[in-house]
């Protein structure tokens, strides 16, 4: 029974990115096709929520189950508490977590008052520049 353990605990996780947003469902598709196109697994609430579901409890399964994290960062969806609990179990549970600036500057951020270090503290990208987080999502693919 050992062995087996030990098996199970070598084997590598698929790569899979939860997807953050607020409102921003058309631009959250098409970070998910970008993901797919890397060969990643990804999560988006409205595309995989079914009817029946409890949507805290769905979202913290699939929080858990993901193994990073990609925020929207925008106007909107930096005032939205589920967007700000859904970067906290991430950062708990010690997931990579890509911000994507959307509509939304570094210096938009850092004048919000109370903004979390920890989002400050990430190198975050530029929607114009996404292609550049597909890349290298590509070569983590690659590598798990």
């Amino acid at each position: 029974m050992r062995l087996l353990k030990s098996a199970v605990r070598r084997r590598p996780l698929a790569v899979r990115v939860f997807v953050s947003h607020s409102r921003d469902g058309e631009l959250a598709r098409q970070i998910c096709t970008g993901i797919e196109g890397a060969g990643a697994e990804w999560f988006l609430d409205e595309a995989q929520m079914e009817a029946g579901d409890l949507f805290e409890r769905r979202i913290l399964d699939a929080l858990r189950s993901c193994t990073e994290h990609v925020i929207l960062l925008s106007p909107r969806s930096v005032q939205r508490p589920y967007v700000w609990m859904e970067i906290g179990v991430a950062w708990v549970l010690n997931r990579r977590i890509v911000g994507v600036l959307n509509g939304i500057s570094v210096r938009d951020l850092r004048a919000i008052d109370g903004m979390p270090a920890l989002i400050l503290s990430l190198n975050l990208i530029d929607l114009r520049d996404v292609n550049q987080f597909f890349e290298q999502l590509r070569r983590r693919v690659s590598e798990a």
